[in-house]
């Protein structure tokens, strides 16, 4: 990854899309140093409740919230971040639109951001094939993602 300028101890990033925390503990903070403090965000309280159990960090903060949702708390909580990444997370924002304006609104304004997510996934065109065949239709839109998420 290459920034316009290093980190330093006055900065604060944030993950999105945290997940369980080993990512953000474990390659992110390290790669980050130094550095004030990560706020690392999921949209799910059991996941910050894993990663804060058992990754947390002095300089790790983390929070539940979602990307596509006001984050003028998180503003007025932390306040603008230097850096802005999300690693596979923000492919399951139903509102990509939202989702990008917040990050903006996150982002000091020399701040960098660094978003990682597929454009394109061939088994959701697979399965989005699948799903319009008769055979499937009465099943179309009778579960969500959610409820096949490992819990913790």
């Amino acid at each position: 990854m290459a920034f316009g300028s290093g980190p330093n101890c006055s900065q604060q990033f944030i993950d999105l899309g945290c997940g369980t925390g080993d990512f953000t503990r474990q390659e992110l903070l390290p790669r980050c140093q130094p550095c004030g403090v990560i706020v690392a965000i999921d949209v799910s309280p059991r996941m910050v409740k894993y990663a804060k159990e058992n990754f947390a960090h002095p300089q790790i903060a983390y929070e539940v919230h979602d990307i596509e949702s006001d984050v003028s708390g998180l503003l007025k909580k932390y306040g603008k971040f230097e850096r802005v990444y999300s690693f596979f997370a923000l492919n399951w924002a139903e509102d990509l639109g939202a989702a990008l304006r917040n990050v903006a609104a996150l982002m000091t304004d020399d701040g960098e951001c660094l978003l990682v997510f597929p454009a394109r996934i061939a088994f959701f065109v697979v399965w989005r094939k699948i799903v319009e065949l008769d055979r499937w239709k009465p099943y179309k839109g009778v579960s969500t993602y959610n409820e096949h998420l490992v819990k913790f």
